[in-house]
């Protein structure tokens, strides 16, 4: 009966001390949970939802993101070719109508086209006259070097414009002298510098000497006037021999 007491004591002093062992190893545990580690964060914890799948949450941030850049995108812009192309255009059928003329009226008429941007200050000056023999001349040079663009175009209508230019100007020289009525008005005229005559003789004579020349020439004058540079230096180098 002894035995038995001592047995059982002893077991009830080993449960004990586990009891006890156990108690001390979880308060140990419980110093070294942080400070703001606090009960309800452990609740919350351990109650949080799982996490989402992240092959499903990529997909639909990817899809979000091709929806906002269809949104986003401008339309396409249209192709510069044919930007180009519908601007250069109006140019093209200005300089159709320049190459394709087969008279000069016809090309006078399409010089004034706005998409050809000629500049036609000088050409306007002249009459109707010189205006189309202007045409003339530059559809001739047409013939040697071809109407390429603008350019081309502008150079062969200067330069056929100054011509022409001389040529308005010695006319009407001639005009002038052929319509001289009396010995002042052809003296006047003898004078321009537009008839290229040789004066040297002349200018060694006095006033009233090459007035008297005039008067000389006056009554050399054909009467369908002169007819060339030539014919006229002639007549007048007579006029001056006579006076002096």
């Amino acid at each position: 009966m002894p035995n038995n007491t001592n047995a059982s004591g002893k077991k009830a002093r080993k449960s004990v001390a586990k009891a006890l062992t156990l108690t001390l190893a979880a308060a140990a545990v419980v110093p070294l949970l942080p400070a703001h580690f606090t009960k309800a964060e452990i609740t919350q914890e351990a109650h949080a939802p799982a996490a989402p799948d992240t092959a499903l949450e990529a997909a639909s941030d990817e899809q979000a993101s091709d929806e906002q850049a269809a949104v986003a995108e401008p339309a396409p812009a249209a192709p510069i070719e044919e930007e180009r192309e519908a601007v250069a255009q109006p140019e093209v059928n200005g300089l159709n109508q320049i190459q394709n003329a087969a008279t000069a009226e016809e090309l006078q008429n399409a010089l004034p086209a706005v998409e050809l941007a000629l500049n036609l200050t000088a050409y306007q000056t002249l009459g109707a006259e010189d205006q189309a023999q202007v045409a003339a001349a530059l559809l001739n040079d047409a013939a040697e070097q071809p109407l390429t663009d603008s350019n081309v175009i502008q150079q062969l209508l200067n330069k056929a414009v100054a011509a022409q230019r001389d040529a308005a100007a010695l006319r009407d020289a001639f005009g002038a002298v052929n319509s001289g009525a009396d010995a002042a008005e052809l003296k006047a005229a003898l004078e321009s510098p537009y008839l290229g005559l040789v004066l040297l003789n002349y200018r060694n004579l006095s006033e009233e000497g090459r007035l008297a020349a005039a008067a000389e020439l006056l009554k050399l004058k054909p009467a369908g006037g002169f007819e060339s540079r030539a014919e006229l230096q002639k007549a007048f180098n007579a006029a001056i021999a006579s006076v002096n």
